[in-house]
């Protein structure tokens, strides 16, 4: 996969999650409205399509991780590389 459609991903995988967190915001606006008319089943079934939403993005954030961690963007890959420039620049000094 070349860096420019990686960088695509990057940005869709973002956008759902972004969207999905939007939609479940709106869930738990309308589960509320049901629970204050008194339609507590209602509420309840929001509630869940509020959790499975959250469960939705759970992949995506992980697809989101390994594209990071492929391209090098990952914390853990840019400590390494930092740490294996200065002990680079170390050795050249040294030398």
């Amino acid at each position: 996969m070349s860096d420019i459609e990686r960088e695509k991903f990057r940005i869709l995988l973002n956008y759902w999650v972004r969207h999905n967190r939007e939609h479940g915001e709106d869930f738990k606006k309308w589960a509320n409205k049901a629970k204050e008319i008194g339609e507590t089943e209602v509420f309840e079934d929001i509630l869940e399509a509020m959790k499975l939403m959250d469960n939705v993005n759970k992949p995506i954030i992980r697809a989101l991780e390994r594209l990071k961690n492929k391209n090098g963007h990952s914390k853990k890959g840019q400590a390494e590389k930092r740490e294996s420039h200065n002990k680079q620049g170390l050795r050249r000094q040294d030398a």
